[in-house]
């Protein structure tokens, strides 16, 4: 695909007064096209991506996006998710923090509004960047993912572990603590099952850990397993003789 254009069948805001750009730009780095997004100027302007139609199956209520983005550093919420109205305004549906790997998933549920298009606006943060990848439309499962699974309080023996409920409104979760060399979970993985949303795990010492919890909906109703950032527990204290 050509540099300096936006994707096929895509269509692109991008006002002059940003002194930015919305384009295809190749990322020698991750060795592939990314959709980048750049301001500029502290001219107020848009920079928005804009998707094909897919009024016919996506704006319905029952699908989401799932792609990968990144960011500069230090760009709180400076990609905005939205759809395209009949009158070409912007509806926002969430604004992200993207982290600086660009290969980091996002989801995002797309609304019951019939809107024609999707799209990816730059907040418009000075000489931000914001580079988008790998962009699909998906139905929603029924059973929704957790978020922010966090290990916190790690000491060299325990670790806090928790996450935050999905949208399904679920109260029954399972979680493995397991070692960061082991291969993830699959859907086929059983976890141990709790009923809150946090929990103390013990820990052997001076070891990487991550934390995988998936939510429960019914009895064979399971969210995707969803992955802590590696944690390492502490030494124990000794004394030397």
């Amino acid at each position: 695909m050509p540099e300096d254009e936006v994707p096929i069948c895509w269509s692109a805001i991008d006002d002059p007064n940003t002194s930015g750009h919305v384009q295809i730009d190749y990322e020698f780095g991750y060795n592939k096209n990314m959709l980048e997004l750049y301001a500029v100027s502290v001219t107020v302007g848009d920079l928005i991506a804009i998707s094909p139609d897919v009024s016919a199956f996506a704006t319905d209520g029952t699908h989401r996006l799932r792609f990968t983005a990144g960011s500069s550093t230090d760009a709180p919420e400076v990609l905005e998710v939205g759809t395209i109205d009949e009158n070409n305004n912007f509806v926002e549906i969430t604004a992200l923090t993207l982290t600086s790997d660009r290969d980091t998933e996002y989801l995002v549920t797309l609304p019951n509004n019939g809107h024609a298009n999707f799209a990816f606006k730059h907040s418009g943060q000075v000489n931000k960047t914001v580079w988008i990848n790998t962009v699909c439309v998906e139905d929603l499962p029924s059973c929704l993912e957790v978020i922010d699974v966090t290990a916190s309080n790690v000491d060299f023996d325990s670790a806090d572990i928790s996450w935050t409920a999905s949208e399904s409104n679920e109260t029954t979760w399972e979680y493995i603590v397991q070692e960061a060399s082991l291969p993830a979970p699959d859907a086929t993985t059983n976890g141990t099952e709790i009923t809150t949303t946090s929990v103390n795990v013990p820990l052997e010492q001076n070891t990487a850990y991550i934390a995988y919890v998936r939510s429960k909906c019914a009895t064979d109703d399971f969210g995707s397993w969803i992955a802590s950032e590696e944690f390492t527990s502490a030494c124990s204290s000794f004394v030397a003789e």
